[in-house]
């Protein structure tokens, strides 16, 4: 059977990614599906991947060289742009050097390894990170086609909703992971993506199949991050759609949006009435040894760190450097931990950061969350007098929830929330770029249209025309 998985995946590689890429070059259409799909496929890292060098039993952020279809996809999408773009094609899009920057002192941790194979695994995920950060950022700066993109993580909320209402109400779980590893990885995505679903929900040009599909996914979002009653989840969740809305109502308030905030307000509150025991539970019978094993793992980080603060002491190493013969967790002697047991995670990115790639990888890592979010801020600013400014208001909100997350559990460096994060520094890069282009003179009058067309001032293939755009006042945009 596994060598079954090598054959397929072989073909795939050699036949599939060439073919798929080919068809999109030649048929736009198919572009369009295949960014859909590429992004709803990028949550499922367990039943659609190869493993080389698994590593299943090792306790850390990669356990393997995996390749997903949803690589495969987006390898096929790279090689389509290249050939539609050419040399037009943006090998460093806006920020990108912020990522680079970490990705390049991340590297330096292999000085420290003890497996330096544990690493590669973990630098190889950060590599194909990279690359969809690549294709998202150059298909939506040269097509402004945002659809695929949000109704592909929109598709992957819809699946993960039907999963935990059968969690839920059937098996009867407590606390629901749905399509995803655990409960907190849940609650990270969906507080990554709501405040956008909301913002977009709140635009007055939609249509009505819009209207309805994100305020959908957005309602469903919600209801997830809270049924996985993952504390860091219902916290930040609601404090990101809070900056989201006010952002969002900064920009322009009308009558629709006063109805909606109205609408979400009252359901909002029945339904925090109607869990408010649980949820007062979840965090009242939290059980001391939780807070105290959170609190000897960041203890242990800071250990690390110190010692080596520089390069760390190897990502992808915390599994190995917490447990004998290294002395970095002081506790163990205290508590008469047996040699053979292998200690956890710290629970938070940050000190994770510290621990594997020093003090000077976590400040790289913190200039490259600030400077995503600042591009992100002149963003909102910059498109001000457009109809894609609810982009920068949604992101605004996401980015601060996964943040303030992030200070309490490490799952941003599990597949799923990973890929979404790069891809919403994608969007950031993309709008940051086209408004660029488009400066103060042209208002968008669409918000990033469903259909592909080239740069303003950009020569086309006479297979897909330009299609001209009326220059309109700002009171002809909308706002």
């Amino acid at each position: 059977m596994e060598s079954l998985k090598y054959i397929l995946f072989g073909i795939a590689l050699f036949a599939g990614v060439p073919v798929l890429a080919g068809l999109a070059y030649v048929k736009r259409f198919v572009l369009r599906w295949l960014v859909f799909t590429a992004v709803f496929l990028s949550h499922e890292n367990f039943r659609l991947s190869l493993n080389f060098f698994p590593a299943e039993t090792y306790r850390g952020t990669a356990r393997g060289m995996e390749i997903t279809v949803a690589d495969m996809l987006l390898w096929s999408l790279m090689l389509a742009l290249l050939l539609i773009y050419r040399q037009r094609f943006r090998f460093l899009p806006r920020g990108g050097w912020l990522y680079l920057l970490y990705f390049f002192w991340c590297s330096l941790s292999l000085s420290n390894a003890v497996n330096q194979l544990y690493s590669i695994f973990e630098l190889w995920k950060m590599l194909m990170m990279w690359i969809c950060f690549l294709v998202i950022a150059n298909y939506l700066y040269f097509t402004r086609d945002i659809e695929p993109i949000l109704k592909g993580i929109g598709a992957v909320v819809m699946w993960a909703f039907v999963v935990v209402i059968n969690q839920k109400y059937l098996q009867g779980r407590f606390q629901t992971p749905g399509i995803f590893a655990h409960q907190n990885t849940a609650g990270m995505y969906m507080g990554m993506i709501g405040p956008l679903f909301l913002t977009r929900w709140l635009e007055e040009r939609n249509t009505l199949w819009d209207s309805v599909f994100y305020a959908t996914a957005f309602v469903f979002s919600g209801a997830i991050a809270f049924f996985t009653f993952s504390r860091g989840a219902m916290l930040f969740y609601p404090i990101g759609c809070a900056v989201a809305l006010l952002l969002s109502l900064g920009h322009r308030i009308c009558k629709r949006k006063v109805l909606i905030v109205l609408f979400i307000g009252t359901c909002a509150t029945l339904g925090l009435l109607k869990m408010a025991p649980r949820i007062i539970a979840r965090f009242e019978r939290a059980p001391e040894s939780s807070k105290l094993t959170r609190l000897r793992l960041a203890k242990a980080a800071i250990n690390m760190a110190n010692d080596k603060k520089f390069v760390g002491v190897g990502i992808n190493n915390w599994g190995i450097k917490i447990n004998p013969p290294f002395t970095y967790a002081e506790y163990r002697e205290e508590l008469n931990y047996d040699e053979d047991f292998k200690d956890g995670l710290v629970e938070t990115i940050y000190l994770m950061t510290a621990a594997e790639c020093g003090w000077v990888g976590l400040g790289f890592l913190i200039l490259c969350f600030g400077g995503f979010w600042f591009i992100n801020v002149v963003n909102w600013f910059r498109t001000y007098r457009t109809n894609i400014n609810y982009l920068a208001a949604g992101i605004c909100g996401g980015l601060l929830s996964v943040y303030g997350q992030s200070m309490l559990e490490w799952v941003l460096k599990q597949s799923p929330t990973f890929y979404e994060l790069m891809m919403i520094f994608a969007i950031i890069s993309a709008v940051s770029m086209i408004m660029s282009v488009i400066g103060g003179e042209i208002p968008l009058s669409e918000p990033l249209p469903g259909q592909v067309r080239p740069l303003r001032g950009e020569r086309t293939r006479p297979s897909t025309p330009p299609r001209s755009r009326p220059a309109q006042s700002p009171q002809g945009s909308g706002h």
